[in-house]
């Protein structure tokens, strides 16, 4: 019982002076990567998904005001026979 309760008595040792002193440095570590994360990379995240989108949106909004272009056009060399009679 000499070698198990020489044990018990290192951990609770340990447990109480040696990882109790790196709470605060854990605090610290913990304090920057939340800042970091919420901080600084939610708002990057934001940015990026907005450019994404307004990439993506602009090739098909492209195509249409082709499209749309040469209608006009059209409508232009034949005359305005849409003026309201």
């Amino acid at each position: 019982m000499g070698q198990i309760q020489k044990y018990s008595n290192y951990t609770l040792d340990s447990i109480l002076n040696k990882v109790g002193q790196c709470y605060p440095l854990y605090k610290i570590y913990k304090n920057n990567q939340d800042y970091i994360c919420v901080n600084m990379k939610l708002p990057l995240s934001g940015l990026w998904l907005c450019l994404n989108l307004i990439f993506l949106s602009y090739f098909p909004l492209l195509i249409v005001g082709r499209v749309l272009k040469r209608l006009y056009r059209r409508g232009k060399k034949y005359g305005n026979r849409f003026d309201g009679r």
